[in-house]
């Protein structure tokens, strides 16, 4: 007997999902995520999907719009996870600037090299902790 379930079947978009919307057929809509979860980006799946025998006729902005959502939810389940992980009793904070320095035989100029800011918390008497990376030190940051 032919199984002729469909993804849509097993794995209905609903009304409440960021791909409520989607306009692609499930086979392309399939490789895109593959592709995106193989660490590919969009440049890269776009030349993969306009080769010849594969032809899939997808536009990079297409490719590009589909990977933001992919990136979106991704975002969204991290952060669920990330609510499940509560700190009790003694717990250490602290943060951490990240640079690469490089010197300059011009001492009057200043180089601005990229960085970031590392803030972390620990519970003391156990392993669990959490750390987010920011590209600026702001109080705003912080408190979202």
């Amino acid at each position: 007997m032919k199984c002729t379930l469909s993804l849509e079947t097993i794995t209905p978009w609903s009304n409440n999902t960021k791909l409520q919307n989607n306009k692609l057929k499930i086979s392309e809509l399939e490789t895109l995520l593959e592709l995106f979860l193989a660490y590919k980006g969009p440049k890269d799946t776009f030349d993969v999907l306009n080769y010849s025998f594969v032809d899939m006729g997808l536009n990079i902005n297409t490719i590009k719009r589909y990977f933001s959502i992919f990136c979106d939810i991704v975002l969204a389940h991290y952060e669920e996870q990330m609510n499940y992980l509560l700190l009790n009793g003694e717990i250490e904070i602290d943060e951490s600037h990240i640079y690469k320095q490089k010197n300059s035989t011009a001492p009057h100029r200043f180089y601005e090299s990229k960085s970031i800011w590392v803030f972390g918390a620990k519970e003391r008497k156990s392993s669990k902790f959490f750390l987010y990376v920011f590209k600026k030190r702001k109080k705003k940051l912080l408190f979202r």
